[in-house]
């Protein structure tokens, strides 16, 4: 399999072009809404243009957004989503449910390894100073505006507490907590 790695921002079409020309992958994954739709407007350069089909890579949009913005919405051939929800709000946006496929979280190889570290281990990896008692919210079906008056309440602590909230797969309060 041909693997192209790019970065592309808007005034990088020409060498997302270039590169292209160079190699053809056997497929074109993004990971943002603007590469996406860079990949899909050369897919379709080449596929209007170019000798057929076999010169034009499919792209897949990786969607790491809890609640992916209308901006996903690009005509990938693929799209993977965290979750269910996640699928939902897409075609909610105009997307083609047909093409989500639901992979779960993207998680980077360093946070697939903590699984197996212990627990000071993930104090160290996560900074928590020493001393400090570390509470976990777990906020993925709390509504909103009692998270709201959870984090009034932790904030009267002051200092001595580190605070983690898992939003889990609830983009209402992923977008409340960001």
């Amino acid at each position: 399999m041909k693997l192209l790695h790019a970065l592309v921002g808007e005034g990088d079409r020409a060498r997302l072009r270039q590169a292209l020309d160079e190699v053809t992958p056997d497929v074109a994954v993004a990971f943002d809404p603007a590469a996406t739709a860079a990949l899909v407007e050369e897919r379709d350069h080449r596929v209007a243009h170019g000798p057929g089909n076999e010169t034009a890579a499919p792209v897949v949009a990786v969607v790491t957004d809890l609640a992916p913005a209308a901006s996903w919405v690009v005509n990938a051939d693929r799209y993977a989503v965290i979750d269910d929800e996640a699928a939902v709000c897409f075609a909610e946006r105009g997307g083609d449910g047909a093409r989500v496929i639901v992979t779960g979280v993207v998680a980077s190889p360093t946070r697939h390894e903590a699984i197996a570290l212990s627990k000071q281990e993930c104090r160290e990896g996560l900074a928590v100073p020493v001393g400090l008692v570390v509470v976990l919210v777990d906020a993925r079906a709390l509504p909103v505006t009692r998270l709201g008056e959870i984090a009034v309440q932790l904030a009267l602590f002051g200092k001595g507490i580190f605070v983690l909230f898992d939003a889990g797969s609830s983009s209402d309060v992923a977008g409340w907590l960001r």
